[in-house]
């Protein structure tokens, strides 16, 4: 399968270069810009800029409400499903599970609770609004803003796009060449629910290595939204520097849970252990939430069974689909954890079909140098006190910085303060490791207070 994308653009260029890349079973033909296409871009953005302003919050919040009504649709869902599935290699009920995750966020409730937890007031950014008795404020956008973004997960793109929007951000993204589809599809349904909004976005790529184009960005935008690695992030930070302008970062992280399971019943152990599954299925490891190790206060073999049984199900359920790539990795993770076994610091579980592993060992033998070979359903199992948790992130300095999520079944409020005071910057209950409710934290931002300004009158009575 070819596709040659043709990129949203306010603009028409007449590019004449473009950057050949298989992703999955899919080939695709990138565009590639220079700064004086990329200019244009810029220049129409600013032109826009006021005529965004004058759009109510309701009308945006609407906006992306009536779009995720669209995303449910039928007939957009298959054609979509079936690409994403040939380009990501994933089954298409993933993909599903994927989109409806994507969709939550657009609920109106959702979208008005992120509003007033990052920004104090639903309207703020359409008025002056009394915060105390003798100061008024209003929040108003930066101006034209620059997304960069990560490859890990495609719907990384809308989601950036709606937090520019909600601030009445003009954006111009960068997509990734890992992922430079989806997002361009994304826009294409504005034209079923409002047009005008594409007024406001452009999509641009570039070359990551091409720093001047980069610096020929930054020193034109009002403010960047950065996903990615940490050359990527060292790169925008520093072009940031040179011509002060705010980065916001979202550089690589990952999730972790700690379970209690001592005490529970049978049925709460089975319950919560697919949960756990859910959280390990979506994305398949790769997003920012992804729990890596589930720490736990005990284990047994009835526990052991109890996540084989819940991975067997999830597989019958949302099928793995298995890749080249990912039969590689399964085998060097699988070997690698035999050998672990074989130095008696652990126990090793493999399917089968070889869709999913199950590793148990406890706190002494943890192995973080694979780290990052834990994707897909490899549920690794640690045994560990609450305090020996604690002395793990608070320890693993290297790791600190990398830190997002924590999915924890019990109520030890105690318990949570010290995971705060290590690093961990978001906990949810197992199951809900990839959904962000309102005034939930990303990576210890409130991404709408930062692409916002906020101005004040200011009214003191005399005495």
């Amino acid at each position: 399968m070819l596709i040659i994308l043709d990129f949203h653009n306010l603009v028409k260029h007449d590019l004449k270069f473009f950057m050949e890349v298989r992703i999955g079973e899919v080939d695709l033909k990138i565009p590639l810009y220079d700064f004086k296409h990329i200019a244009r871009e810029i220049e129409g953005l600013k032109d826009n800029k006021e005529l965004f302003e004058e759009k109510s919050t309701d009308e945006i919040i609407s906006f992306f409400h009536a779009l995720g009504c669209f995303l449910k649709k039928k007939s957009f869902r298959k054609r979509i499903r079936h690409i994403l599935s040939k380009m990501y290699e994933k089954s298409e009920k993933l993909i599903d599970a994927e989109i409806d995750e994507l969709i939550s966020f657009f609920d109106i409730k959702n979208l008005k609770e992120l509003i007033r937890a990052e920004l104090g007031y639903e309207n703020i950014l359409d008025k002056f609004v009394p915060v105390n008795k003798h100061v008024l404020v209003k929040r108003k956008p930066r101006g034209v803003i620059f997304h960069s973004l990560a490859g890990n997960t495609y719907i990384t793109g809308p989601l950036s796009l709606m937090l520019g929007f909600l601030t009445k951000n003009t954006c111009l993204i960068k997509v990734s060449h890992e992922d430079p589809w989806f997002l361009n599809e994304f826009i294409k349904c504005f034209d079923q629910i409002d047009p005008d909004f594409k007024k406001f976005v452009s999509i641009i790529y570039y070359r990551g290595s091409d720093y001047e184009i980069l610096e020929n960005v930054v020193k034109n935008v009002d403010a960047i939204v950065h996903w990615g690695g940490p050359e990527s992030e060292k790169s925008i930070r520093k072009a940031g520097a040179e011509w002060n302008i705010p980065v916001i970062s979202h550089g690589p992280r990952f999730g972790i849970e700690y379970i209690e399971f001592c005490h529970l019943t049978q049925d709460e152990i089975k319950n919560l252990c697919k949960k756990i599954v859910d959280d390990i299925t979506l994305w398949e490891g790769e997003a920012c939430f992804s729990p890596k190790f589930i720490f736990v206060d005990h284990i047994d073999e009835e526990i052991i069974e109890t996540f084989k049984n819940a991975l067997q199900e999830q597989s019958k359920k949302i099928p793995l689909l298995k890749s080249p790539q990912k039969t590689v990795r399964y085998v060097e993770l699988s070997q690698e954890l035999i050998i672990e076994e074989y130095l008696n610091r652990g126990k090793v579980l493999l399917s089968d079909k070889s869709d999913w592993i199950i590793y148990y060992t406890d706190f002494k033998n943890l192995n973080l140098r694979i780290l990052n070979d834990v994707r897909e359903r490899t549920v690794y199992l640690v045994k560990a006190t609450k305090k020996e948790f604690i002395e793990f992130l608070k320890n693993s300095k290297d790791l600190k910085q990398f830190y997002q999520t924590l999915g924890y079944n019990g109520k030890d409020l105690n318990f949570i303060e010290e995971v705060a005071k290590a690093g961990i910057f978001h906990i949810c209950e197992p199951g809900f490791m990839g959904v962000k409710i309102g005034g939930s934290s990303h990576d210890g931002i409130y991404n709408l207070a930062e692409l916002t300004i906020p101005v004040s009158i200011q009214k003191v009575e005399e005495v």
